[in-house]
């Protein structure tokens, strides 16, 4: 087996259901050595699997994104059979980590480390989104899973976005296809993203935003509201929370920071907002983080990193622990062909992954049909060819490999002589009479009499009065009714159901454990959910876009 470069295990950083992360020593010809991490793919999963599709995209599109604020990828290789992605190695610690640390130790992230943080995780999106690749386009990749856990800060402090595992971006070798399958953190998803909307550049904005806030706060904003009332009222609250930190944090060391209220709140505001179309763009939240940075004075993150990450060592865990071992690097037909992978992979559609949120994509509506497959229309067999020539042929090849086919060769075979084609004239067309329409017979009508006093009959008996006809009265047709307000999406969860269907008006849906509904009149929802094999129902009103939550309590199924 052909070798190339070794990779020599010092810790296991980090697992999960689908591989493990390494620090390792790279060391190649000529006596190149260079620390790296090595994200390796379980040995139960094969190359066909999801997972092993979704590790070779993001080495692939991480190899195109080349900015300081993104983890860079060295290369994509096979190490002992398996798939795995070379990165570069970023020691300290995830914001996720640090959050539970500072508590401990009495500090918080400074404001203006803390607005430098959030200006790099912009830079990064607006790297993502607006590079280009080597044919001069956009990349557009939006990476749906920004969240503390997947920024991490070094001691020297260097901010990387990490994991971009799950991104949306559409480029030449792509394997994995997003599907009908949302992904993401649900406390840092946009509206939209929880409605089950097309996913955007703005939704990565939104959580950037939310990052920002929990940085300055100290807590994290939680799950956005979807009515759009209740949603102006929390982006309303985190930006007085904001502004409130900020006052307390005007100090000797730190100035400036009541001067860039109103600025840092508008930022904020405007990232949060409801609607995808009404953010910024990544370029212009960073734009306006730097020039709020400018306005601040105190300690930087860089100097807040090499103050605070030595302290964090000393209360946190060590969940690392020592590996041993080398892999050396598969080349040449030990590579993706010996493997048995297919040069043009299938796309594939994605499965939910753990730790993950699904959102259900709504039925249609009640009454749709799809349209009938065309009737078959009978043919004529074709033509069976004449496939003598091609069985003689077939045989003068095998006669002429066992030493006859020279005295075949020279016997000329009888060929039946083809008679001169017949052209028929084509027959002149034949033109029907035209039939004139019978004529249709046309009911006279008769015109009712006219109301007239009974007058008296001369004749032996009592006068009679003439009959009088009904007048023909016409009611005028009612007007339709005003169509009511529509919403724009209503999510119907239910806590352990195996099923649950909704319908609103002429809008209905089903799932599994919820059921997204888009386009809804607002008014009273159905709810049926399958809990333990029982069938429950209830009736819900619904007056704005949001997620409704629905409790069993013995046979009884409630939504609120």
């Amino acid at each position: 087996m052909a070798t190339g470069r070794r990779f020599n295990l010092v810790r296991e950083l980090g697992s999960g259901a689908f591989g493990t992360v390494y620090l390792a020593e790279m060391e190649s010809q000529g006596g190149f050595k260079k620390e790296v991490a090595i994200k390796l793919l379980n040995p139960e999963l094969s190359s066909f699997s999801e997972a092993s599709q979704r590790l070779r995209d993001e080495a692939r599109l991480l190899g195109r994104l080349r900015n300081r604020h993104i983890v860079a990828v060295d290369d994509l290789v096979r190490l002992d059979g398996r798939w795995a992605v070379v990165m570069e190695h970023i020691a300290g610690y995830d914001l996720e980590v640090l959050a539970e640390a500072l508590p401990q130790l009495g500090e918080r992230v400074p404001p203006l480390a803390a607005v430098q943080i959030a200006r790099a995780i912009t830079v990064a999106l607006d790297a993502a989104y607006n590079g280009t690749s080597s044919d001069g386009k956009p990349l557009l990749v939006v990476h749906r899973d920004i969240k503390p856990s997947n920024v991490r800060l070094s001691p020297d402090g260097e901010v990387k976005v990490l994991d971009f595992g799950i991104a949306r971006a559409d480029f030449a070798g792509r394997e994995a296809k997003t599907g009908r399958v949302r992904y993401g953190s649900v406390g840092y998803m946009s509206p939209e993203r929880l409605l089950g909307e097309p996913e955007v550049a703005a939704g990565d904005v939104f959580a950037a935003g939310c990052v920002l806030y929990e940085l300055l706060v100290g807590s994290p904003l939680g799950r956005v509201e979807l009515a759009p009332d209740a949603h102006a009222k929390q982006v309303e609250d985190a930006v007085t929370s904001i502004q409130q930190v900020l006052v307390d944090a005007e100090t000797s060391e730190t100035t400036g920071a009541r001067a860039v209220l109103g600025e840092l709140g508008d930022l904020l505001r405007s990232s949060l907002a409801y609607e995808p179309e009404h953010r910024p763009s990544a370029k212009a939240v960073a734009d306006g983080l730097r020039s709020v940075e400018r306005a601040l004075a105190g300690e930087d993150v860089q100097a807040w990193a090499q103050r605070v990450i030595p302290k964090v060592n000393e209360v946190m865990d060590d969940h690392t622990r020592p590996a041993r071992g080398v892999l050396d690097e598969e080349t040449g037909e030990t590579g993706a062909r010996a493997s048995g992978e297919p040069q043009n992979p299938t796309l594939v559609f994605d499965d939910l992954l753990p730790g993950t949120d699904e959102v259900e994509v709504a039925a249609p509506p009640p009454g749709f049909e799809p349209a009938p497959d065309p009737a078959p229309v009978a043919a004529s067999a074709p033509a069976i060819p004449d496939k003598t020539p091609m069985y003689i042929g077939a045989a003068v090849a095998l006669l002429a490999v066992l030493g006859v086919g020279g005295w075949f060769a020279t016997r000329e075979l009888p060929v039946e002589p083809v008679p001169d084609s017949v052209v028929q004239p084509a027959p002149e067309p034949v033109v029907e009479p035209a039939i004139e329409p019978e004529p249709v017979a046309v009911e006279p009508v008769v015109e009712a009499d006219p109301v007239v006093e009974a007058e008296p009959v001369v004749a032996d008996g009592p006068a009679r009065p003439r009959p009088v006809p009904e007048p023909i009265v016409t009611e005028p047709e009612p007007e339709p009714a005003p169509a009511g307000p529509r919403l724009r999406a209503v999510k119907f969860a239910v806590a352990g159901a195996a099923a649950v269907k909704a319908s609103c008006g002429d809008v209905s849906g089903a799932g599994t454990s919820s059921a997204l509904l888009r386009d809804l009149p607002a008014g009273a929802c159905a709810v049926v959910a399958t809990v333990d094999g029982t069938e429950l129902k209830t009736t819900v009103s619904v007056d704005a876009p949001r997620g409704i939550e629905c409790s069993v309590a013995g046979d009884q199924l409630t939504c609120r």
